[in-house]
């Protein structure tokens, strides 16, 4: 229906707010969507009190997904997936029992029949459950009213259906969409306030919504992960929740696998994990992978040819980290670059050759054209600048990167050492746009110029313009610092 709507206003501007970052079946929203205005997390809604905190616990139930295949849709096949997670259904139940007793129970299995086999099977296990499926709904008020504990679903539940009731998730049909997996989640997300509380009384009082909700009915959604067994680095599981990135997610990952009890040990009083605090406590170690991936890509990047301009560097010596950390967030961002983009990097210094994704091809032209629309120096300046010792290369015009490598041509490209921390009183060797040098001591800054004590007594005064970029810089920090110990009029110095 969304599509119709949209493209039977096809030259209408449209706003979209969704809280599933896919579209249909999988597909990217950027279909219809190019930009992303605002992006509210899982993560800052916990912190913030709108969801209920999740704690997870990890139970190994022994399901062996590297058989089952995967369907048109790129998610795993049904039928196979119900063929190896049936057989564990009543391992799933007692679990289910021991680790969730007291809850309100959601459970998401692959098909319709399956749902009704695990809902006789928690009933063995002295498990008020119910199955629901779309042609019989009336299980829902069962469950509702209080007359069952567990309803078990295989995608009804998956979306539409609010229940705050909910205080335990768990999910027998494990899948590749991260869409799918953050919807089943959801249906336990849904906060429980403690009586008479109004969450939108104080709208940035976001201690005050958590403490309300810690004192409530349901304190925290219960996860149960049952670790599928399988190499598919595709299977979405509980780290993807709150991981910014791959490093995290693997961090994150390692650390909640490594907590697990062992399957002789199923039904051992294993203690809850907070993904939140999970993810602070790895969030270091992720950090510290992250630094040295990117200190990697700084070696490789000198080992390139001098001629081209390395994206990872060029993106460091404007402080955009974030891109040279980039990773793609919609489908055709990950897409290799264009001809035209590789052509257009390749004119701007760029080596197209290691430049995989591109949507970082588009960052890398876009900042490039916002620089030069602003006379601001050239990928090609930046890196100049910063092997010859320039002090900003970021905030460089492209006239004065022009100037500046001309003047280190005169100089015999030899880098500039950069000093204006200098001393009064402290000789030093002052250049000038000439190419020639003078020691000597500085001891004023006036209208007319810096003046200077050269060896043997004689004084010398040259106008500031004379001197090089960074010895103007020394120039002014040794006037400012005089000023200070001796105060008098300040001038206006010509730069």
């Amino acid at each position: 229906m969304a599509q119709k709507i949209l493209k039977h206003f096809e030259s209408a501007k449209v706003l979209g707010m969704t809280g599933s970052p896919k579209g249909p079946k999988g597909r990217s929203l950027s279909e219809y969507y190019q930009h992303i205005a605002h992006d509210v997390g899982l993560e800052r809604l916990i912190r913030e009190g709108w969801l209920a905190r999740i704690v997870l616990k990890c139970i190994p139930l022994g399901v062996d997904l590297s058989h089952v295949g995967t369907a048109s849709d790129g998610d795993y096949k049904l039928g196979e997936l119900d063929e190896v997670v049936e057989p564990h259904l009543l391992k799933a139940a007692q679990i289910l029992a021991h680790h969730g007793k007291g809850r309100k129970s959601v459970v998401f299995v692959p098909l319709v029949k399956t749902a009704y086999k695990f809902a006789t099977a928690c009933r063995a296990v002295g498990l008020k459950a119910v199955a629901v499926d779309g042609d019989d709904k009336s299980s829902l008020t069962h469950f509702t009213h209080g007359n069952a504990d567990v309803i078990v679903n295989a995608a009804l539940l998956t979306t539409g259906w609010d229940c705050d009731l909910v205080d335990c998730v768990m999910i027998l049909r494990p899948t590749k969409s991260e869409n799918l997996f953050r919807q089943m989640v959801g249906r336990g997300t849904r906060p429980r306030y403690m009586e008479g509380f109004d969450p939108n009384a104080d709208m940035h009082n976001h201690e005050l919504r958590r403490e309300a909700m810690r004192l409530g009915p349901k304190a925290n959604l219960l996860l149960i992960d049952p670790l599928f067994m399988t190499d598919d680095v595709k299977l979405i599981g509980a780290a993807r929740l709150m991981a910014r990135d791959g490093d995290l997610e693997a961090a994150i990952a390692k650390h909640l696998a490594s907590m697990a009890p062992g399957e002789d040990n199923l039904f051992a009083d294993v203690e809850a994990v907070d993904l939140l605090d999970a993810d602070e406590k790895v969030e270091k170690d992720a950090a510290e992978i992250r630094e040295l991936s990117l200190k990697k890509k700084l070696e490789a990047a000198a080992n390139k040819k001098e001629r081209t301009v390395d994206a990872v560097e060029f993106f460091l010596a404007l402080h955009e980290k974030e891109f040279a950390e980039y990773t793609p967030e919609h489908d055709w961002e990950g897409e290799p670059p264009s001809e035209g983009q590789r052509k257009l990097l390749e004119k701007n210094g760029f080596d197209p050759d290691a430049i995989k994704y591109k949507g970082q091809a588009v960052a890398i032209l876009e900042l490039v054209a916002t620089r030069r629309d602003a006379g601001l120096a050239s990928p090609a300046q930046v890196k100049a600048l910063r092997k010859l010792g320039h002090s900003n290369p970021d905030l460089a015009t492209f006239d004065e990167a022009k100037k500046f490598i001309a003047s280190a041509a005169l100089r015999g490209w030899a880098p500039l050492v950069q000093k204006p921390e200098a001393k009064p009183n402290t000789p030093r060797v002052w250049r000038s746009v000439s190419g020639n040098t003078l020691e000597g001591v500085f001891v004023k800054l006036t209208k007319q110029g810096a003046t200077l004590r050269l060896a043997g007594g004689r004084v010398m005064e040259l106008p500031l313009e004379r001197f090089v970029e960074d010895d103007r810089i020394a120039l002014m920090h040794l006037a400012h610092e005089e000023q200070k110990s001796n105060p008098r009029p300040r001038y206006k110095f010509r730069v």
